[in-house]
């Protein structure tokens, strides 16, 4: 199944979070990359770049090929969220991708 489909798919699973995103060669070995890191035991990714440059698209790819649980984060609720994510990751032992921005 190539990155073009997972796409598709992820679309079309979830329709109220319709992405519409243009994967170029770089864009797709980003999305690798991404699910080889969480996929490892304790991987972790700090994603770097400018406004608009897709870190956040990418990372929602990455999950759904890894069928992980992501998990975002907000700002104002930051304490009750983190608590909400060591349940699931924790408790309920779901692989679970923990994703915050700095804006």
């Amino acid at each position: 199944m190539t990155t073009y489909d997972r796409l598709e798919d992820y679309n079309n699973f979830n329709p109220s979070k319709k992405m519409n995103l243009v994967l170029f060669m770089n864009a797709i070995q980003h999305v690798i990359r991404i699910v080889r890191i969480i996929t490892t035991t304790f991987g972790h990714a700090l994603l770097v770049g400018v406004g608009g440059s897709g870190r956040k698209s990418l990372a929602t790819l990455s999950c759904f090929v890894a069928q992980y649980d992501l998990v975002q984060v907000d700002a104002k609720q930051w304490q009750e969220e983190l608590q909400r994510v060591l349940k699931i990751a924790g408790l309920e032992m779901k692989n679970t991708v923990f994703l915050f921005s700095d804006a």
